[in-house]
């Protein structure tokens, strides 16, 4: 399977198969579900962009069909939930290290049909979905995990205090 997975592309028939095998190996969905998130956040950074693309397509395919009425499909939307802020910040950067206007606009607008979809289709909470957008269009790569805090820790017991008054209004 990381073999097809390595030589796939965005045709409409590729993916579909290697969405097949996915679900015909349901059983198997931790292991399968590994392969799909070393693809998009394991690629090297030479990977040409239709290829992220195709990747993305496939675990796109995968997660609109993880509410099946089958055994072990929700295993994909668990697994493939946990890669995807990793995975977007890849993309980021394969967009930012792209020389071609055309390329990387092309390429922007793929991924972002793409989280539009799952917005559409209920796939994660809209709040997961701005999430994976912010990370995907940030104007720079982050030097740090894109979810850790910039400044001092925050003062535990002046936000609970400001909650309380909030609540009171």
């Amino acid at each position: 399977f990381a073999g097809a997975v390595d030589a796939l592309t965005t045709s409409r028939a590729k993916v579909g198969e290697a969405m097949a095998f996915c679900y015909d190996h349901v059983a198997a969905a931790e292991a399968v579900s590994a392969i799909l998130k070393g693809a998009l956040v394991a690629a090297e950074p030479t990977l040409a962009l239709g290829k992220r693309v195709a990747r993305l397509y496939l675990e796109s395919d995968v997660l609109r069909n993880s509410s099946l009425p089958m055994k072990g499909a929700q295993a994909y939307r668990a697994a493939l939930q946990a890669c995807l802020p990793e995975a977007l910040l890849r993309l980021n950067a394969a967009r930012l290290a792209t020389t071609s206007r055309m390329a990387s606009a092309a390429f922007e607008d793929r991924v972002a049909s793409t989280l539009a979809a799952w917005h559409r289709w209920s796939v994660f909470p809209p709040a997961f979905i701005h999430g994976l957008e912010a990370t995907f269009f940030a104007s720079g790569p982050a030097e740090r995990g894109c979810f850790d805090h910039a400044g001092p820790p925050p003062d535990g017991e002046a936000l609970r205090r400001r909650a309380r008054q909030r609540v009171r209004l």
